[in-house]
């Protein structure tokens, strides 16, 4: 007999009436107490019979999870636990309901963890790829992530539509609610627990013990401006320099190769941290010093170290060295001599150092050629026959995990690749190889941070590697807008005095970072050239055709993006087109932004400040290599007044807009800047006059264009305070 309690309707659903249902078979319907566990097993959910007429709620860790409720003349026809389609591991279930007749399904998402609204499949093509800040509801984005649990949800076979524009907070629950137009075709509801670390296959993201810092990043690295030439008077001149961008954001100043001592060890018997500890002659106010001056500038110091060990003799008098079968020294290629990674090596030639770095005043700390001391090291000696794999993954894993306890509350940046033992220890990771001012190099940036994008505040925070504004103004525009709305590390590195005003000002209006997250989630694809380079005589256009595998594609993948933003009462999306290839005339549907194309969309551009309506498909104009489009899209089907952007920040406006509020008759924008700032704000305002008020000192003039207000507000304190009626 099946366990369904025989009472399965067409298609094997089990018809879910109680009148149908024998009273001895409702054990598989009732609830049962589960306990809650942080950690969210890899276990299966139950669907039983709610409060309520024709209410269903699913379970799963102590929680109901969603909620399902039918309209009272319909029968549900529903599959209530494990007897679907299945699968152990990686965990799949699925569940399916259906009902027999036409109607309209309410389903409503809950739990005590954040909720998070995902496309659960990457990018196809012709789409954006997808990022978010806050918590929006994206037109067709079929899927929910659980970011403590690490859970997948994903629906479908019917349509259905968002009530509301954001998942809630409500009552210290996250809740969200949508309508499935549900008939007698099934909706298909599948769960995916540990989504990321199994079915994936990243196995050391564990968030319940440890999340990747979300926190946006932003700063100066000294690498591109010096090398390893770098002196103690260029960090003191830099900081001095750059002081101004402090109040734009830029928080970090990050010293790069070239303190520490050319030897390391520095001696024979010596601990390896001496060499870093002790700094070179072109430092001779030592650590103090670079800490000092990065703090004068009002900034939070950063350090870089790497993995090698350089000296031989020195290497092979700490008995803490990879040998080959003859017992000598295993030199690998760029890492020189490797360290065992064992623990006794860890506890005295590692985690000193680090740990002093943090002691010295440093927040943020940059571990260079790990993946050399994975693959031309520890796995050397398994290509040698000396260590097995799988000791050579967790030695590895061994060595991030020291750094991580040793530089405690630091932002901890793995460099460089995407190296799966660095996830649950890093902060941010490092995607693509050393940047510079090329076409090559820019183009590199872009396309490697499209290909991990799925991973972005989840696994950790992408480091595109720095950005080197001495290039080309065009490149430098799409660059800084691109890597601030993504919310990749956004890390400048050139000469101060390089950054003419043209070069400040597209700083300026990129800072601070964003917090973005990827709202669509899925596995990386490995088929494209990783860090792919060309010939060097080779016509830019055709390097970027040859190395992108693009061939006539109207919009190549990592050219559209769509950023969704929620920020109390205010919604809307931020679309940029980058022209990793030249770029023709396009008209793109909305849908491919997760936009819904029957309702109407007031655009303005960031960078020429036009403004359009559109509705179902937003138009492109051509682009020639490196350009840029960047347009704010807001949703004005109502007709009430809103704010559509500002020159401020390319997010338009995430950073100087705090809250907005509109009605017919009025629009209040509070608003933060620079004392003596003019910000000119944007707003779609049908039916007001255009009398604009701002409070304290400060002062705000209006243009009108038909039914779009212009608003320039001088900023005579910080927090200002603009009526609108």
């Amino acid at each position: 007999m099946s366990d369904t309690g025989g009472n399965e309707g067409r298609d094997g659903f089990v018809v879910a009436s109680a009148a149908m249902r024998p009273p001895e078979r409702r054990r598989y319907a009732d609830k049962r107490p589960y306990l809650p566990r942080a950690d969210a097993p890899a276990t299966h959910a139950r669907l039983y019979e709610a409060e309520g007429e024709n209410a269903f709620a699913l379970q799963f860790n102590g929680e109901d999870l969603i909620s399902l409720r039918f309209p009272k003349n319909v029968k549900p026809l529903l599959r209530y636990h494990s007897d679907g389609d299945f699968q152990s591991w990686p965990f799949i279930q699925q569940f399916v309901a259906a009902a027999d007749a036409p109607c309209e399904l309410e389903v409503v998402f809950s739990a005590l963890v954040e909720l998070w609204n995902v496309r659960p499949r990457r990018a196809g093509e012709g789409e954006a790829i997808l990022g978010q800040v806050g918590n929006p509801l994206m037109f067709g984005a079929n899927g929910m992530y659980l970011p403590d649990w690490d859970m997948l949800l994903s629906w479908h076979g019917m349509p259905f539509r968002w009530v509301g524009r954001r998942v809630a907070s409500e009552g210290g629950r996250w809740v969200a609610r949508m309508a499935v137009s549900a008939g007698n075709k099934p909706w298909v509801l599948l769960i995916r627990p540990r989504y990321f670390s199994e079915h994936l296959g990243y196995a050391r993201h564990r968030p319940w013990a440890r999340r990747p810092d979300p926190k946006p990043v932003a700063g100066w690295c000294s690498w591109e401006a010096y090398h390893s030439d770098v002196t103690q008077s260029d960090i003191e001149r830099a900081a001095a320099s750059l002081a101004p961008l402090r109040a734009y954001g830029l928080e970090y100043m990050q010293l790069d190769d070239g303190f520490q001592q050319e030897r390391v060890p520095l001696r024979v018997g010596g601990d390896v941290g001496e060499s870093w500890l002790a700094a070179n002659g072109k430092f001779p106010g030592g650590h103090e010093a670079i800490v000092r001056a990065m703090r004068g500038g009002g900034f939070r110091p950063g350090i870089w170290t790497n993995a090698t060990l350089t000296d031989e003799e020195g290497a092979e008098s700490t008995g803490a060295c990879l040998r080959d079968r003859e017992e000598r020294l295993i030199k690998g290629d760029w890492i020189r001599f490797v360290i065992d990674c064992l623990p006794e090596t860890l506890e005295r030639h590692v985690k000193p150092y680090f740990r002093a770095f943090r002691e010295l005043g440093y927040e943020y700390v940059k571990s260079d050629s790990i993946r050399h001391l994975i693959y031309d090291g520890l796995q050397e000696a398994v290509r040698l026959g000396t260590l097995e794999p799988e000791d050579a993954r967790a030695r590895f894993a061994a060595y991030l995990d020291a750094v991580r306890e040793s530089v405690g509350d630091a932002y901890f940046l793995s460099c460089w690749g995407v190296l799966s033992e660095s996830i649950g220890a890093c902060d941010a990771m490092r995607v693509s190889t050393d940047a510079g001012p090329s076409w090559g190099a820019i183009s590199m940036q872009l396309r490697e941070t499209a290909r991990w994008f799925f991973a972005q505040r989840i696994l950790f925070t992408l480091d595109p590697d720095h950005v080197c504004v001495r290039a080309p103004l065009v490149w430098v525009r799409m660059l800084l807008s691109f890597v601030s709305l993504s919310g990749g590390l956004y890390m400048i590195s050139d000469e101060p005095e390089r950054y003419d005003e043209p070069r400040l000002e597209l700083i300026r209006k990129t800072l601070p970072a964003l917090p973005t997250r990827a709202a669509e989630i899925g596995p990386v694809d490995y088929t494209s050239p990783a860090c792919a380079r060309a010939p060097r005589d080779m016509d830019p256009v055709a390097a970027s055709r040859l190395i992108s595998h693009i061939d006539g594609d109207a919009a190549p993948f990592a050219t559209l993006w769509a950023t969704h933003f929620d920020r109390g009462e205010r919604s809307w999306c931020v679309i940029q087109r980058c022209a990793a290839v030249p770029l023709a005339v396009l008209d793109v549907p909305l849908e491919r932004f997760a936009l819904d194309p029957d309702r109407t969309y007031r655009a303005l551009s960031f960078w020429t400040q036009e403004t359009r309506e559109l509705t179902g498909a937003i138009r492109f104009e051509p682009l020639e290599l490196g350009d840029t489009e960047v347009w704010a899209l807001t949703d004005v089907t109502d007709g009430r007044p809103a704010l559509l952007g500002s020159d401020r920040h390319v997010s338009m406006d995430a950073v100087s807009a705090a809250s907005v509020e509109a009605d017919e008759h009025r629009v209040t924008l509070r608003l933060r800047g620079l004392i003596g700032q003019t910000i000119r704000y944007t707003v779609y305002a049908p039916n007001l006059a255009g009398e604009a008020a701002a409070s304290g000192e400060s002062s705000v003039r209006v243009e009108a264009e038909g039914e779009i207000l212009r608003l320039s507000v001088r900023f005579a304190e910080e927090d200002v305070e603009v009526s609108i009626r």
